[in-house]
């Protein structure tokens, strides 16, 4: 029986959508097991970037830490140069001058250190709990996801009270290392009794400056412990 032309289209159009069929289905399917793999791949490098941010910033805290500590070291070493050099007289003036004169030099590079310290610690923080709320959304279990949230919420509280403390010290540092910088400008011109004499209310003014400053600094650093004790190792 031969077959109709028209059966023939029919049978080779049915055929055609068929393997279209096919073929779409067969895309559809290659896709979805490769996004399995894909969306692990991308979690994973989520988790792999806050997990090695929060070592970072751990590197981080602690080196500001050290500097910071290095840099008070350094401060009491100059004020008492330079109380030292508020009683001088006669011979005993230039050595001690000159004794304020070396320790400031040492503060204001204990100071650079510290400041570049605390910059990085702050970018650094930025960056690790940007990439810690990414690797929370990419849980999926709810509970989990919560829980994750509440402790990101928790650590970041510790580290958050950082800039405020780090502006305080801020507010009081650059005044105060001015007056530093004019005793020794002022002294170093033209040294003699009469002029320390009429240096000391300033040589005061100083001391106690840097014993607010210290109270200030000794906040910054508690504030480190606290993230420290909280923070993921």
């Amino acid at each position: 029986m031969r077959t109709d032309r028209s059966e023939v289209f029919e049978m080779l159009s049915f055929r055609k959508m068929s393997g279209a069929a096919f073929g779409m289905i067969h895309i559809v399917v290659i896709a979805a097991i490769c996004g399995w793999p894909t969306n692990a791949a991308a979690q994973d490098d989520i988790s792999e970037k806050a997990f090695k941010g929060s070592a970072k910033l751990r590197k981080r805290e602690e080196r500001a830490a050290k500097d910071i500590d290095n840099y008070v070291m350094h401060l009491d070493m100059t004020t008492r140069a330079l109380k030292r050099l508020g009683r001088a007289d006669g011979d005993d003036l230039r050595n001690r001058y000159e004794s304020f004169a070396e320790e400031l030099e040492n503060l204001e590079e204990a100071q650079k250190r510290a400041v570049s310290s605390i910059d990085k610690m702050k970018a650094t923080g930025v960056e690790y709990f940007s990439s810690w709320e990414k690797a929370n959304g990419s849980i999926s279990d709810p509970e989990l996801r919560n829980e994750a949230a509440e402790r990101h919420s928790r650590v970041m509280m510790k580290h958050i009270d950082l800039p405020q403390a780090i502006g305080n010290i801020g507010i009081k540092l650059r005044p105060f290392m001015s007056r530093l910088q004019d005793l020794r400008a002022f002294l170093g011109a033209d040294l003699s009794e009469r002029n320390v004499r009429l240096a000391r209310e300033r040589i005061q003014t100083c001391q106690a400056d840097a014993e607010s400053l210290r109270s200030n600094i000794g906040e910054v650093l508690a504030t480190i412990k606290r993230f420290l004790n909280e923070a993921p190792r």
